[in-house]
């Protein structure tokens, strides 16, 4: 970890230097620079005309680079004031308002030094580098011989906390995209004097909704928004809320089957996981209450509506299997069929779900050839097929043939009671209750003792 840390650290300082050098290079290389700046893609002022406003910003932001530069290289303090010095001089000679050939030649020269500079704390570091990354190589070749692909890629997975790295980017990129969404869209607003068609233009130009080949000659955008982008982006939403229900119940699912099986009685233990799962069965029910009484029927609702009625259907099946466990705990007496019931509910609930992937094909198909086909949408129902028909069908046949093949073995066992039991030798009664009634269970006791 401390190597990775050591590598990550010379990269964003590179990265550092690169940015700070393109900057300079940008600002010296172009002759309207302030109108470069005034106006942007949207037609409204990103950043002050005012020039020495301008190069104040400037001159912070590469105060910042060059200090993070030089705290991540970790260069001495002569060193690291010369660094800084040579990223702001390209500076000094816009302010002082140099030929445009002369600002050039400087902002080229100040880049090389830095460049030279960078090599030279690398070239340092090469022979750290070299032995560390031998290193890692005989590690993981080493692991890879012991343990094998699949525990060598879950360690590395758990070493570099992916998951974690996952939810830090995805955050960062949803903030930052909102932070944009707001900014344009009150930037755009300010400019047309209207809050709400500044606000539909701007959401309109930044997803780049242009065109609506059935609005008449100049229809206001914002009108437009409200009927086509609009909709379309809360059909998505409701396809994405459904998807994270069916997420989370896959989530609650082992949850809810470990509190039965392990026969906790704990009333503060089981609400929590029973009212995620009453909450997951009553909000595809509101959804689809909601829905039903504000569109009309088509193949989206239609999905949707399948989407919530096949999550509510798992619920039931989580909740009728919860309920057979936690009956059996509470019972002084043993349940031979438990198994059995609880197989016959699990059965059920995968065969409806097998239906429901098949009639959401079929949705897809009708939907691909007849409303909206692409290549994107044929891939993803090739993948539906794959794993959602063929792998569930596939993996349920297998499952229902080794039970078949077990229930058979079982059935052929001869039954034996109580009373012969007493004949067969090694059989201790002092921690065995007497049998007064053949079940299979005996049958696997007598065969287990007598082999």
């Amino acid at each position: 970890s401390d190597s990775l840390f050591k590598f990550y650290t010379l990269f964003f300082a590179v990265l550092l230097g690169m940015a700070a050098v393109l900057i300079n290079y940008y600002a010296t290389s172009h002759m309207d620079f302030y109108n470069a700046y005034y106006k942007a893609a949207l037609g409204f002022r990103l950043l002050p005309r005012n020039g020495p406003t301008l190069w104040l910003g400037m001159a912070a932001v590469q105060l910042v680079f060059g200090i993070g530069y030089v705290f991540l290289l970790n260069l001495q303090s002569v060193f690291a004031a010369l660094v800084v010095l040579d990223i702001m001089i390209p500076l000094w000679g816009l302010m002082i308002e140099l030929p445009a050939d002369v600002r050039h030649l400087v902002a080229m020269f100040s880049g090389l030094v830095l460049a030279l500079s960078t090599a030279v704390c690398l070239a340092t570091r090469l022979k750290w580098f070299y032995y560390s990354c031998r290193y890692v190589y005989l590690l993981v070749r080493h692991m890879y011989r012991i343990y094998g692909l699949q525990l060598l890629l879950e360690d590395t997975w758990k070493r570099i906390r992916f998951p974690d790295v996952l939810r830090v980017f995805w955050l960062t990129r949803v903030t930052a995209q909102a932070l944009i969404l707001v900014y344009v869209v009150q930037a755009v607003g300010r400019e047309s004097g209207d809050a709400t068609g500044g606000a539909a233009d701007g959401i309109i130009y930044l997803f780049g909704e242009r065109s609506f080949p059935f609005a008449a000659p100049g229809a206001p955008v914002g009108f437009l928004l409200g009927f086509d982008p609009q909709v379309r982006l809360s059909r998505y939403m409701c396809l994405l809320l459904t998807a994270i229900l069916h997420f989370i119940h896959g989530m609650t699912d082992p949850v809810l089957m470990s509190l039965s099986a392990s026969h906790v009685s704990s009333f503060r233990r089981h609400f929590p996981v029973l009212l995620v799962s009453l909450a997951l069965f009553v909000l595809p029910v509101v959804l689809s209450y909601a829905l039903w009484h504000h569109y009309v029927l088509n193949t989206w609702l239609f999905a949707v509506t399948a989407f919530c009625v096949e999550l509510c259907l798992k619920v039931v099946v989580s909740l009728t299997v919860y309920g057979l466990f936690m009956a059996d705990g509470f019972s002084n007496v043993l349940w031979e069929k438990l198994d059995d019931y609880v197989y016959y509910v699990r059965s059920t609930g995968n065969i409806i779900e097998f239906l429901f992937g098949v009639i959401m094909f079929g949705n897809g198909v009708y939907t691909m050839m007849f409303e909206a086909g692409s290549k994107i949408r044929a891939c993803t129902m090739c993948l539906h097929a794959y794993f959602n028909m063929y792998l569930q069908a596939k993996n349920g046949w297998k499952t229902f043939i080794n039970r078949r093949t077990a229930v058979k073995k079982i059935n052929s066992l001869p039954e034996v009671r109580g009373d012969q039991l007493r004949n067969i030798e090694d059989f201790d009664f002092n921690h065995v209750k007497p049998f007064t009634c053949p079940c299979k269970l005996c049958r696997v006791v007598v065969l287990a003792t007598q082999s």
